[in-house]
Order: structure tokens, then sequence, then C-alpha cells
């Protein structure tokens, strides 16, 4: 196959064909005119004669040139079609849309806020456009389509750029009738380009956006029912920002991965998939003559079964071919020139004279003209010169809080988030398919600003309900149904300036109702609601933890052995944690306090069994002094002094589970760390020590504050869920990666 570019600057595009011998040495050119600025090309056989013909859509003058092949790499002259006075014409997909076996154009209008469908003859002619709106100001700006929903009808999907999201028009048995099915939510700031495949082996087609301004690559992974999980993000780097990126498998293993280049052009990036919908960190590879490079294509250019990628650079004046090593990595690039003037820009692949070779299509910016231009393939990789033909062309709030649970009882497992300075929590539907619904939204009271977060069967209904804590000194409730769905919130006070920051769950009475514990902040207590069958909850008891205690967070757990439950509450303001035990009647002793040091202002923490002695022992974040402290449970209930780990300078650990990741059946711990956007994993040696297992990177200025586990991907590994504060995300670390 060859390789077709699109020149933006030049106003043409330009053809590399392949041959089966020598270099890529020139190339074919067809100039688009003046200041028709191209800015995408498809390709496809529009009259049934077996040979590809082109459509370029035109940003500079609101058309989209057609140029019909004459099946010896040269064309008939270009036909253009309006696509509207300032459309900005940005993005173009050749597809049969109404079934009757020739092809259509669909364009995404950057200017009009509207996608334009133009219907093929058959005969290399098309209809006028028909335009349907994305949206006031959502400045649609990629386009991709396929059949989301298995109806055998192709579907659209688009990046808006204006409004922060993607589009989806889901396609009709009529010629011409699509409509606006779903808005997927998510996608971070100026999602610019878009791309589907299927990255996460499932048979069904997910989404990949490029986010600019979030210097991420977002993965939408599809339904079969044409929906969408929630953005899955992978960061490109600080300072990136991806001109073009296109997607192959560049190791063979059958997992689809992401090739990108940044504006500047120093070099491409490589993101491996995982098969699951994640990638990996990005490898780099440098371009010989950096600055300028903007657009990137892949294809097997000399038929070894390995992905090959061409770079066009309108700065160097010249092209880059990367062939593929059989380990997945690349050489040094071959470069190729067309003179000083040369100023590749959009570039595509196919074949384009028959020869099962793939050729290079350029769109070249000539100073004072703009033209294709077609290099033709050989099977080694090498093209041929060019032959030129002139053709005239012419996000909002940071999610502190999270936990997981199957809510709609189909053994998936689902998220719920809470927003800082809001009054809402968001719930995503986890489905087989290792992803997320789209988001559902519901409200506390005003100026809620939920604090604490947890899961439970509140009314023994078999339902999983959801409870948090308010800034406005409540406890609010979410009776599930089931479904996925939740009742309207039920308030419970804690009090006038009580200040409620953490919460647990448990049965404290033994009647086989969940109750509810609450770490007061301000008024240095806790608080106890007693389930009521069926869901009622009562204040009753109150327990002190000291004056400038400023409870911070709980966790629950018969730390005595006497089969009645605990509590352990860290009291950050006193630098020590306090434990209650239970008499089984839902009252407690008075809190026994332990010393964690020093200006530590623990945080979070959590129980665990570390030492294999069959007594529960307690692990705390100390957020001030940068460490975690393992107390170790005693035969009468009582608790060693602290044992510290330091988390590193800079750290400032802030929330820490307990699992047995690395499946030696001890307990290890994974803590964020905020300071230093990390999220830290220590392995558990079964005596009641600890090693650095990894760190993981959350990204720039992430401030991961929240973690949550489970199988998201159905692999049958535990994975890691992070709120990420400074960012405003969710991150996932899966364990197959």
């Amino acid at each position: 196959m060859d390789v077709v570019i699109a020149n933006t600057q030049s106003n043409n595009i330009e053809i590399f064909i392949r041959y089966d011998s020598g270099g890529i040495i020139h190339s074919h050119t067809y100039s688009t005119g003046s200041a028709t600025n191209p800015h995408s090309i498809l390709v496809g056989d529009f009259n049934h004669d077996n040979q590809f013909d082109i459509a370029v859509a035109n940003y500079g003058t609101g058309t989209i040139s057609v140029l019909i092949a004459y099946g010896n790499i040269t064309f008939a002259p270009q036909i253009n079609y309006q696509t509207g006075l300032n459309s900005l014409p940005k993005s173009i997909v050749v597809a049969d849309f109404n079934n009757d076996l020739a092809l259509d154009m669909i364009v995404a209008n950057f200017g009009k806020d509207n996608i334009g469908l133009f219907f093929g003859s058959g005969n290399g002619t098309f209809t006028n456009q028909k335009t349907y709106l994305t949206g006031s100001g959502s400045r649609p700006s990629s386009i991709a389509v396929s059949d989301f929903n298995n109806d055998k009808q192709l579907d659209i999907a688009i990046a808006q750029y204006g409004t922060d999201n993607i589009g989806i028009f889901l396609g009709y048995r009529h010629p011409d009738a699509t409509r606006q099915k779903a808005v997927i939510p998510g996608s971070e700031l100026h999602p610019c380009l878009i791309a589907l495949a299927d990255v996460n082996n499932d048979n069904l087609l997910d989404i990949v956006a490029i986010n600019v301004t979030a210097r991420s690559i977002n993965i939408f992974l599809g339904f079969d029912n044409g929906n969408f999980s929630n953005a899955i993000r992978s960061a490109t780097g600080n300072g990136s920002l991806i001109q073009s990126f296109s997607i192959g498998d560049f190791n063979n293993d059958n997992r689809l991965d992401i090739v990108a280049i940044n504006i500047d052009g120093t070099d491409i990036e490589i993101f491996l998939g995982c098969g699951n919908g994640s990638f990996a960190d990005q490898s780099t590879y440098p371009i010989r003559n950096p600055y300028g490079s903007q657009w990137i294509a892949v294809g097997d250019f000399n038929n070894d079964n390995r992905t090959d990628i061409v770079v066009s650079n309108s700065f160097s004046h010249n092209i880059y071919v990367f062939l593929a090593n059989a380990n997945g990595t690349f050489p040094t690039p071959v470069e190729y020139s067309n003179g000083d003037e040369f100023i590749p820009n959009a570039i595509t692949v196919n074949d384009f004279n028959n020869d099962k070779q793939l050729d290079i299509l350029v769109v070249n910016d000539y100073p004072d003209h703009r033209q294709l231009e077609i290099f033709l393939g050989y099977s080694n990789g090498m093209f041929t010169n060019k032959t030129t033909y002139t053709i005239p062309l012419r996000t909002d709030y940071s999610v502190t809080l999270l936990a997981v649970a199957d809510f709609n009882n189909d053994n998936q497992q689902d998220i719920v988030v809470c927003y800082s300075r809001t009054d809402l929590i968001g719930i995503f539907i986890g489905t087989s398919l290792g992803n997320f619904a789209s988001e559902k939204i519901y409200s506390f009271e005003t100026n809620s600003n939920p604090q604490s977060l947890l899961i439970g069967d509140l009314n023994n209904d078999k339902r999983l309900d959801i409870v948090a804590l308010t800034y406005t000194n409540k406890v609010g409730i979410f009776l599930g149904f089931g479904d996925g769905a939740f009742e309207l919130v039920r308030h419970y006070s804690t009090g006038d300036k009580s200040g409620p920051f953490s919460i647990g769950v448990a049965d404290l009475n033994n009647d086989h109702v969940l109750d509810i514990v609450v770490s007061n902040g301000i008024s240095g207590s806790i608080d106890i609601f007693f389930g009521f069958y069926p869901e009622i909850f009562f204040r009753h008891l109150v327990y002190a933890t000291g004056k400038g205690s400023a409870s911070h967070s709980v966790a629950i757990g018969d730390f005595n052995n006497d089969t009645r439950q605990d509590i352990v509450v860290t009291n950050s303001g006193n630098d020590n944690i306090g434990v209650f035990f239970g008499y089984g009647n839902g009252k407690f002793q008075n809190q026994t306090t332990y010393l964690t040091g020093i200006g530590s202002r623990p945080q979070s923490v959590a129980v665990g069994d570390f030492n294999n002695d069959s007594y529960l022992d307690i692990v705390v974040a100390n957020y001030g002094n940068e460490s975690i402290g393992i107390f170790l449970g005693l035969i009468n209930g009582t608790f060693s002094n602290q044992i510290k780990y330091s988390i590193g300078f800079g750290s400032r650990p802030s929330s820490i589970i307990v699992f047995d990741f690395n499946k030696d059946n001890q307990l290890d711990i994974v803590i964020t760390d905020d300071g230093t956007s990390n999220v830290i994993m220590l392995v558990g040696f079964g005596n009641g020590s600890f090693g650095l297992l990894k760190k993981y990177r959350t990204g720039y200025n992430s401030q991961p504050c929240a973690l949550a586990i489970a199988d998201f991907n159905n692999d049958f590994e535990t994975d890691i869920t992070i709120a990420n504060c400074g960012t405003n995300n969710i991150g996932f670390i899966s364990h197959y990666c």
C-alpha cells in the first residue's frame, strides 16, 4: 500500500508510492489551489471502477474537493462541493451510510457547529450537503464512523472541541435519517482528534480522543448498545501538544498501540496497549530534523507483517519513514525531501495503483500554490520518484472521594465519586467489558460539599446503599434500587458545628442491621447512628476523642478477638489514634490513644493482620511527617508502639488501603502521596514488616487523594482506581500492566 499526505500550508496533497526495491526518493504531488488550507483527506472508490479516488476537506475555502482517479496515478480535475460560508471543514470520512453500495462523505464543520453529509451517486458525484447540528459552540473537529450498536447501520462519533465532549449520532434504516443520540461526558479539555479502534479486544469499537489542553489520550470503551464508558486517561507528558496520532499493533502482541507526534515535532511517541483499554507510558523515537513534524500515518510498507510509521515535517521540508523492527522498536527513520519548498502536511496511505503495495499521499503547501503528491510504494518499504499533478485547493470540580461496589447485581464493579465544593456524587456503572457507562449524577442538599463516602446495605433489602458525610453537618444516605439507580438523599444531622469528616459502617450491636460511625473533627467526637430496620437512623451516643483532636478517619474491626466490633480513629489535631472497644450492644469504652509522632497529622487508617498472629493490626497515613505508621495488635487488645516507615522526602501520605496484591498470602499496603503525585505500594513480608514494591506516577500535580480496588477488566487481577484531586479525574492502575 501507499501513503497519502495532506499539506496544509502548501495547499496540496502528496502520495508516496512504494516500490519493490530502493528508498523513498520522491513523491506524487497534487495542488489543491490557493488558500484552501486542506485539513483532512480520505480515499475511496467513488465510481465503482476499482480505482481509489480522493476527497479533501478544505478548511480555508469551505469546500470538499473530490479527485476521480484514472488508474495511472493521474486524476481528473477536482470537483468542489460547498460546506457553507465560514464552515471551516476540518475532518472528513467516507463510508456507505444509506446502504446503497455507493460511498458517501461526511465532514466535521468546525465553524458551523454541524456535520455535513454528502450522499454518493456511485458515479463519482455527490448530492449537496445535508447538515446535522452538533450543539452551540461545539466546534466539531474530528470525526469517525462505525456500527456502535450492532444494528448493521453506520454510526458517527465526533470530537467536539468547544464543548469538551464526544458526540454520537446513531444511524437508522432510512437513507438520510441520523440523530444525535447521546453525548459522552468526561473527555477533559478540548478533544481535538479522534479515532475508532478495539483497544480492549472485546470485538467492540472504542473511541480514542486526544485532548490537547489536558495533555492526555482518553479512551472511551464501547458497549454493544452504542453507548460508551467515561474516559480512561493516559497522560502524554508535561508540555506535550499532540498534533497527530495513529493506531496500530507495533510490537505484534495482538494489542493495539498508539503512536503520536507533538506539535514541536521533536520525536514520535508510542504508547503500548495493555489490551484492556489502558496504555503503558510512552516510548520516544527522535526525529533527526525535529521541528515542524505534524502528521502521522501507519501501514506495513515492506510486507513484513509489522506496522511502520510515516511522518510529515513541514519545517524541514521532508517526510520520515520508520520501518519497524521485529521487537516493535524502530531504527533511525529514513528521511525523504522534495526540495526546500516542499511543505508536507496531512498524509494518508493506501494502494493507489493496484499493485498491492502501500503508497503515500501528501498534501503539500508550496509557497505559491498547493498540490497533492503521490509516492508509489515498493514491497521493501521504498518508493518511486514523485509525479506532480496541480489541483487547485482553496472541566470543573475535583474528585475527592470514591468507592467501588456492585450496585446493580451484575457481578461487575461500579464506581461512585464525590465532587469537592459541590453537592454532587457521580455513579459509573461497570460492564462486562471492563469499562463504565456514562455518569449518573445525584445531589445532596445545597452547599453540602461531601467529605467521606462508604457503601453498605443499610436497610437489609439486599441492595447496596451509599452513605456520605457533608460539610453541612449531616449524614446523607442514598438507598439503592438494586439496578444501579438510587432514591433521593435522606439527611441525618451530626450536630451543629460538629464537622463530620470520616465514616464507618458495621453492625455494632449484633442486630443484623448496619450502623454508622462518624468522626467529628470540629466537636472532637464520634457519633454512632444505629440502624433500625428497615431504613431509619437515629442519633444515639457520642464519644469524645479529645479537645482539639480533629478526628479525621475511622476504621472498624475486632481488635481484641471478643467477636465485638471496635473502632479506631485518627486524631489529626492531637497526633494520635484512638481505639474504642465495643461491648457488643452498641456502647463503647472510652478511647485508648497511641501516639503517631509530633507533627504527624495522621489522616487515613486501615486494619489488617500484618504478622499472621490472628490479631488485627493498624496502619495509619501520617500526612505531616512523610511516613506511615504500623501498630501491631497484641494478645490483650493493646497495641505496640508505632513502627514508622518513611515514604520519601516531600511526600504527603493521605489515603491508604490494604490487600494482598502479589498473591503471596501476605497483606500489602497502598498509599496515595499527594505531595509527589505518586501511588506507593509496600509489600508485606508476613511478620509485620514491609518493603517498597513500586511507585506509580499519577501525573504532574495530580495530587492523588483517594483509592479503591476491584477487578475492573475481568482478568482476575485486582486493579486500583485513584481520585486525582489536582487534575480532577480518575486514574486506573491495572494489575496486568
